[in-house]
């Protein structure tokens, strides 16, 4: 239902569009992820709030764009509407030795 397109890469910090397929129009949110770490940090600012209800869905779709950058270890993303932080999603990978 959602499409995460990488939009500007600046070597540390990755920016993706996050728009919803049946809206069209402008996106209803922007990733910015700093890949600098094993361990990603960053953010989804929403100018949709109903797009927040769909935050695990739309974090895969990120995951699997990150996917295609680099090597990580986890991922810890603050959820924003209008500046401020309504939620955080965090995913973790065990290494396996």
């Amino acid at each position: 239902d959602y499409d995460v397109i990488l939009a500007r890469d600046d070597s540390d910090v990755l920016t993706y569009e996050i728009f919803k397929q049946s809206a069209g129009g402008p996106p209803v949110g922007t990733a910015t992820v700093d890949i600098e770490s094993p361990r990603l940090t960053g953010f989804i600012e929403f100018s949709d709030r109903r797009s927040i209800e769909d935050a695990e869905a739309i974090t895969s779709l990120l995951l699997r764009e990150l996917d295609k950058e680099k090597d990580y270890d986890g991922l810890h993303l603050s959820l924003m509407y209008k500046n401020e932080r309504v939620d955080e999603i965090v995913v973790d990978y065990e290494q396996v030795h």
